[in-house]
């Protein structure tokens, strides 16, 4: 603060229109850029200027000053001015440096602060420190005292501290919203630190546990590290881990004890069922005995409590079979012809389970017939290829089916295709191949199906030419029997010396009996019948003992049985299995929609639907099971579906075959 005089100061005076300061012994080096005033109060509306003020030493003490100050005009206690004339007793100039409570001042005013996130202590430090503050930059009284730059300096850091000291409400809350407490610090790092004195550390882990995928995952939780500015309620943060289980042997996880089965095939399959499941069927879309059967399944596959992962892949492959073998009651079929790329479509309807539904082409020779045949999730179509000269053909309609007659383009097959067929164990064609013209085929490239008791080496051709005109070739597999004496089937039978004979299993049994009608039995006695069979010849099953007897007239009744079985191990594929041989019986008018087996195994129950059938009316059928499972046996009955005179019946065999691994 200076007192800035003259000796002979009555010479000076303040031009208020140029807004210059003049006299003996000083001078205002610069003048102001903009200067008014209030004519009540005198006080100027535009206060601070920088400029220089010279003067002699012997009235400015440090002889030079310069920087920004503040100028006040007084008129002793009435504050009035209206012309200024600087005496030695009545007036004075007034320079006094105030910087150091400005500058902190509008420091804190650059920032827009409210006390709702700011303790209320801290904040009545601050209000307080920043009104007197404020009060002693706008006073220009009394501004003679010797102490404004004391007062500037004491202002300027009150408020500094103040603001330096303001305490921010950090509020802390648990993911889900619960508040644990708040606490009052000038930095969230503050904040955090304190926590520790209080309640306050995170949430504990969560354990970990299994999630179904052979990895195990849990979540920690952690305060924010840094917290962005303004930002006062702070929330937890969670951290999901994930970690590969340890398998301790056992199927479970080392580490956090759950189980490490995948059960993500499972869980699909059960997906699948579900929907049909929770149908009831009450639209009657499926056959209510497969339906029931499906059911069962199900039932016990959901409430099942697996341990092992075979026991999960075991379920898995039950209820995915059961899935796919229900048996619709009304099923969709379209026939289509097809000429290059046009297709014409012929017919689009539906039909009952096990119609026999005839396709005929019209609009041309037939070259080629596909079809294709809904199957199941596991594997959604299978399409077959008939290459033959035919225009109709006859299906039972046991599956949705969509058949396509490829047809000529002009009309008439041109083809000069030789069709190569492939036959096995009894004439069952394993194969078949087609060569064009002027083409030849090595049968080696076709693996012969491996036979149970037999032995096959090769073709009875190595290599097959294609025929000039077209036509069909028969190659048939060179079998020979490589079974003991227990797999040969013992035939009962009148007419045979000694009243029985050794069959090798497969072969086709001749009776060159005198009857038409034949009954085959489990024993003499004939109290165990099997089936009734038409015709004097049969294949022999693998049975020690079959007892056969001829009939008087033709049997009325339908039947079926299973006549053999035989167990093996598939080391390759990691099965086991256990085969059935069935033959069935029906009466005139009767038509077969459906044969096959009824197993049970495990506790579990399943049936089997058979695609084909030798025309004696034969079967097998095959289950394979994973060698690993637990299952020492398998009993299964043969059935058979038929209609006649429009009812639909289904027979079971009278015998439950036991077939032990």
């Amino acid at each position: 603060f200076k007192i800035v005089t003259g000796d002979n100061a009555s010479q000076g005076n303040v031009n208020l229109d140029t807004h210059t300061l003049t006299g003996n012994n000083f001078t205002q080096s610069d003048s102001y850029t903009t200067f008014s005033y209030d004519y009540n109060t005198g006080v100027p509306s535009v206060s601070s200027f920088t400029n220089t003020i010279t003067g002699d030493a012997s009235s400015i003490t440090n002889g030079v000053m310069s920087g920004t100050y503040e100028l006040r005009f007084a008129n002793g206690a009435n504050n009035n001015v209206w012309a200024v004339n600087i005496t030695k007793t009545n007036w004075n100039v007034y320079v006094a440096d105030k910087s150091a409570a400005r500058t902190p001042y509008n420091t804190v005013n650059s920032k827009v602060l409210t006390s709702e996130n700011i303790s209320s202590t801290s904040w009545s430090d601050y209000r307080n420190a920043y009104l007197n503050d404020e009060a002693f930059l706008a006073s220009y009284k009394n501004v003679a005292d010797n102490d404004v730059q004391t007062k500037s300096t004491n202002y300027g850091n009150s408020l500094t501290s103040a603001y330096n000291n303001l305490e921010y409400n950090y509020v802390f809350k648990r993911i889900g919203g619960k508040v644990l407490g708040t606490i009052p610090a000038k930095t969230y790092s503050e904040a955090r630190t304190a926590t520790a004195a209080y309640f306050y550390d995170p949430s504990p882990a969560t354990a970990k546990t299994p999630d179904g995928a052979g990895n195990h995952t849990w979540t920690t939780y952690a305060w924010p590290a840094t917290v962005a500015d303004g930002v006062y309620e702070i929330v937890e943060v969670a951290t999901t881990h994930s970690e590969k289980c340890t398998n301790d042997g056992t199927d479970n996880c080392s580490v956090c004890g759950g189980s490490l089965l995948d059960k993500t095939a499972l869980n699909a399959a059960i997906a699948t069922a579900e929907p049909i499941y929770n149908s009831k069927n009450e639209n009657g879309t499926y056959v209510t005995e497969s339906f029931n059967e499906f059911k069962a399944v199900y039932d016990t596959v959901t409430t099942a409590n697996p341990t092992t992962q075979k026991e999960v892949n075991s379920l898995t492959a039950l209820l995915t079979t059961a899935t796919n073998t229900l048996r619709k009651t009304t099923l969709t079929y379209k026939f289509d012809e097809k000429v290059g790329n046009t297709t014409t479509v012929k017919e689009n309807s539906t039909a009952s389970y096990g119609v026999v539904k005839e396709f005929k082409a019209t609009g041309g020779d037939v070259e080629q017939w596909e079809i294709v045949t809904e199957n199941g999730t596991d594997q959604p179509v299978t399409t077959t290829y008939i290459k033959t000269g035919e225009n109709t053909i006859s299906l039972v309609i046991t599956r949705n089916v969509q058949v396509i007659a490829h047809l000529a383009e002009n009309g008439t097959s041109q083809q000069k295709i030789t069709k190569v067929v492939f036959r096995g164990r009894n004439n069952a064609v394993v194969a078949i191949k087609y060569i064009g013209a002027g083409d030849s085929l090595a049968t080696a490239g076709v693996p012969i199906p491996e036979i149970p008791f037999y032995h096959a080496d090769a073709w009875d051709k190595t290599e097959v030419f294609a025929l000039e005109n077209g036509g069909e070739i028969t190659v048939r597999a060179q079998y020979e029997f490589n079974g003991t004496e227990a797999d040969k089937c013992g035939i009962h039978f009148t007419d045979f010396e000694g009243g029985v004979k050794k069959f090798n299993y497969d072969t086709l049994v001749k009776l060159n009996g005198t009857s038409t009608y034949y009954g085959m039995y489990e024993d003499e006695a004939k109290t165990k019948l099997l089936t009734y069979f038409e015709t004097d010849e049969f294949y022999a099953p693998h049975n020690p003992n079959i007892y056969v007897y001829a009939l008087d007239s033709k049997p009325t009744t339908a039947t079926v049985g299973v006549t053999g079985s035989y167990s093996g191990t598939d080391n390759a594929a990691g099965k086991k299995f256990a085969t059935f041989n069935c033959k069935f019986y029906v009466p005139d008018g009767a038509t077969v929609l459906e044969w096959g087996i009824k197993a049970t195994a495990g506790g579990k129950t399943i049936t089997f639907k058979s695609d084909t059938k030798s025309r004696r009316n034969e079967y097998s059928f095959r289950i394979n099971f994973a060698q690993s499972l637990p299952i020492t046996s398998v009993d299964a009955q043969a059935y058979i579906i038929y209609e006649l005179g429009g009812t639909r019946e289904t027979v079971f065999s009278n015998n439950t075959v036991t077939q032990s691994f």
